[in-house]
């Protein structure tokens, strides 16, 4: 656009009066005749392209200097797009990973409820099992190497017997029972931690590309402003 320079440059090259439109982007230059008998100059309307004055070889860098740096801020805005987007699908995966490991976690959670409830039950389950099994173990064991009971004190020592038999496989097998629902339960527990973990590293990642992604979409906007303002678009 015209300015001062380009007036007092026309003026330099011989033209008396020099008019610059509102928008700058024309000029009407008149010269006047110095002698008599000189005709009068037709005004000349000049256009920012056909002004050889402010055409100069460093003008004229400076204009496709300014135009490469839009190219460049155009290119960059793009760039950082594509970043953006990159993170943002990147993020969508992650998502996916959260959503699996949220259900995980969930399920752990329910079956280490169920076992901690059940522990009592599986722990007398078991147990029971274990009296009759030692029970029947005594039984056998006495008819095989010494029969039938035929007397009182016999059957009462036979039913001591029968009796810490069972006792004791109900306690081994109780006993069992018990290590048995701890170690479901302390595995539902780490199953957890390591779900709960996994959720929190992936929300970490979640949120630092997040950040990362809505800062290139800055400079991309960034960009592209100074783009759109070069070309006269806003």
């Amino acid at each position: 656009m015209f300015d001062e320079k380009d007036v007092q440059a026309l003026k330099a090259n011989g033209f008396d009066e020099v008019n610059v439109s509102e928008d700058g982007r024309r000029m009407v230059a008149r010269k006047f005749p110095k002698k008599e008998g000189e005709e009068k100059m037709e005004p000349k309307i000049i256009q920012m392209a056909d002004y050889p004055i402010v055409k100069k070889p460093a003008e004229s860098k400076r204009s496709n200097r300014t135009f490469a740096t839009t190219d460049l801020a155009e290119l960059q805005a793009d760039e950082y797009t594509r970043q953006a987007e990159a993170k943002i699908r990147e993020i969508s995966y992650l998502e996916d990973d959260l959503a699996y490991y949220q259900k995980k976690l969930v399920k752990a959670k329910k079956w280490r409820k169920f076992w901690r409830k059940t522990a009592p039950a599986q722990t007398t389950a078991i147990g029971l099992i274990g009296l009759v099994l030692g029970v029947v173990l005594a039984v056998s064991q006495l008819l095989e190497n010494h029969g039938p009971t035929v007397t009182i004190l016999g059957t009462i020592g036979a039913s001591f017997i029968y009796l810490a038999s069972g006792l004791f496989w109900m306690g081994f097998f109780g006993w069992l029972g018990k290590e048995q629902a701890d170690e479901l339960v302390k595995n539902c527990t780490k199953k957890v931690h390591l779900y709960g973990n996994a959720i929190e590293e992936i929300e970490a990642e979640i949120a630092e590309l997040q950040a990362e992604a809505d800062e290139l979409a800055k400079k991309a906007r960034h960009e592209k402003y100074r783009v759109w303002k070069r070309r006269g678009i806003i």
